[in-house]
């Protein structure tokens, strides 16, 4: 009945089937850190996202070390707000992973980038989650 089949024929067939369940099993179990990859990467396309380009008023008197150090906790940030809202966090749970970031960058805590920061956070919580923060709550974000 299957002579027609060659065993050519049979093991790029098998190899085919064990990719694709591969792949599946790939994807279920690591769909949170392909999200946050993606994530990451839109975080870059600028264009699409107006409020995620940064004010050049602001941002002028920073030296290029200090804005590189910005640039990588923005992207931070965003990651964790789009990671949250993909698992649906509550808003401590997100106000924590944010706090969690701010912890690693204590330089800027102490720097007049503070605020800026601040101000990103809150915008990017409103634009990505819906959160809305008062000035004081992006503040005490610092101090754990």
């Amino acid at each position: 009945m299957f002579s027609n089949i060659s065993w050519k024929d049979y093991s790029i067939f098998i190899l085919a089937i064990v990719c694709i369940y591969y792949a599946i099993v790939f994807i279920v179990f690591y769909k949170t850190e392909i999200m946050s990859i993606i994530a990451h990467i839109s975080v870059f396309r600028k264009d699409e996202n107006k409020w995620l380009v940064p004010q050049a008023t602001e941002e002028k008197a920073i030296d290029s070390n200090t804005n590189r150090v910005l640039e990588q906790l923005k992207s931070e940030i965003i990651v964790a707000l789009q990671t949250a809202k993909t698992k649906k966090l509550i808003r401590d749970e997100v106000m924590l992973s944010i706090q969690l970031i701010l912890h690693n960058y204590d330089s800027i805590r102490h720097s007049e980038s503070r605020q800026i920061i601040n101000n990103y956070i809150k915008e990017a919580c409103e634009n990505i989650c819906s959160i809305s923060l008062e000035n004081e709550e992006a503040d005490q974000l610092w101090f754990r």
